[in-house]
Formats: C-alpha cells, sequence, structure tokens
C-alpha cells in the first residue's frame, strides 16, 4: 500500500522521551507525597494520557491526578522535554517522505505547544506538514479525538482538497496508536523499538509490525 498520508506518534515513534517523563512523574509524585513508583510503572506513562495514567497506574482520584499533572508539567516545562533523543534513522526517514510530496502529520497525547517545541529543538519540524495535539487544560483526551481534530484540519493544510482516508495510515509504538486509528477507520502500522509490546499491537489490529525507520518506509512504500 501506497499511503500518501502519514500520522506519527511522537513518544516512542520519533523520540524516546523516557527519561524526560520517567523524571517528571517522579517529581509529581514527591509533590504528592504518593510512594516512588518502579522503573516498569513508570516506564508505562510513556504514550498514554497522563491522567489515565495517574489514575490506572497510581490509584489516584481525578481530582489527585488533576493536581499531579500540574506538578509534572512544573518540571517537564522547565527543563525536562527536552531530555530525549531521536531514534536512528528517523530524520532521514521524514525527510525521504517529504521529498516525496506526502503529508506528514504529527498526531500526539502531549500537548500541542510542547510538541512544537521538542520537533523544532531536534530540527524535525521542518518536516510536519500538521502538528497536532491537545491543548494545555485539555485532561482527557485520547488518540481518537486527536485523529478526528485533524480530519478537521485536512481541508486547510492540503489546499482545499482532502486527501481519501483510505490513503492515510497512523504510525506509533502502543496499543493507544492502533486503537485511535481502529476507531477512526484508519489503517495503522506498530513499531517495536517504542514503548509497546508486539503482543498489544497485534491484538488492536496493527496491519504491518516494523522494526526500524527503515521498515515504517517499506510499509507505508510498498
Amino acid at each position: 500500500m501506497y499511503y500518501t498520508t502519514i500520522l506519527f506518534d511522537l513518544d516512542g515513534t520519533i523520540t524516546d522521551s523516557a527519561p524526560g517523563i520517567m523524571r517528571s512523574v517522579s517529581y509529581a509524585l514527591e509533590k504528592m507525597n504518593f510512594p516512588p513508583a518502579p522503573y516498569e510503572t513508570l516506564r508505562r506513562f510513556i504514550g498514554p494520557p497522563l491522567m489515565d495514567s495517574f489514575i490506572r497506574l497510581i490509584g489516584m482520584t481525578e481530582e489527585e491526578a488533576s493536581q499531579a499533572i500540574n506538578y509534572y508539567r512544573e518540571l517537564y516545562n522547565a527543563e525536562a522535554k527536552f531530555d530525549a533523543f531521536v531514534y536512528d534513522g528517523i530524520p532521514e526517514l521524514l525527510k525521504k517522505l517529504k521529498e516525496e510530496g506526502r503529508l506528514v502529520i504529527l498526531a500526539t497525547s502531549k500537548p500541542q505547544h510542547y510538541a512544537e517545541q521538542i520537533l523544532a529543538h531536534f530540527g524535525l519540524d521542518q518536516y510536519f506538514d500538521l502538528i497536532a495535539g491537545p491543548t494545555f487544560g485539555t485532561l482527557k483526551y485520547e488518540k481518537a479525538d486527536i485523529i478526528r481534530d485533524i480530519f478537521n484540519r485536512l481541508e486547510h493544510v492540503s489546499g482545499g482538497n482532502p486527501p481519501d482516508e483510505k490513503n492515510m495510515v497512523m504510525i506509533g509504538d502502543t496499543r493507544f496508536d492502533v486503537e485511535g486509528a481502529r476507531i477512526c477507520g484508519l489503517d495503522a502500522i506498530g513499531v517495536t523499538y517504542g514503548f509497546g509490546s508486539r503482543e498489544e499491537l497485534e491484538k488492536e489490529g496493527a496491519i504491518r509490525i516494523v522494526e526500524s525507520a527503515s521498515g515504517i518506509y517499506k510499509a507505508v512504500t510498498y
């Protein structure tokens, strides 16, 4: 399948953001007087919405989780958001897709303002036609909500000729990416180098599962 519009997740797909996210979660738990979380629990914060993770993984109430998110953002915004690195081959992949005239879109659960800053910091913003994520203050926002927002903005991005959804695909590393794509009627390709598992990607219905940036290119081209 040759996809003309490609949606990318950010954390675990474009960048390995584990150090900054895990450090910010630990900071929030300390400020909330919750016990420190083990490494594996902290890793599971990468990808899903923060509200969901503080409630599901830590056992907070919605009110507590809302306050924890505020503490998280204190550290994350001040210094931790750039505590990450870009996965091998991703800049070259994005450059090649743009040179081929495809629409390249970011679909992230991270607040859009952070995503824009991170992509600019790593010099990747030049490759994206659209960066989509929740605004600050939006506590409950699923990947399907982000994709629907992209649908609403595509006509402007594509010069008045929105692409056929059959030629769109979501690239991500967790079940949340694949689930969001499926809800919105899109194909999804899973990557194994991020924070999800092959089993969860298969279970949610990813049409292909790849292990590298070069694998992504083959999956969206052939």
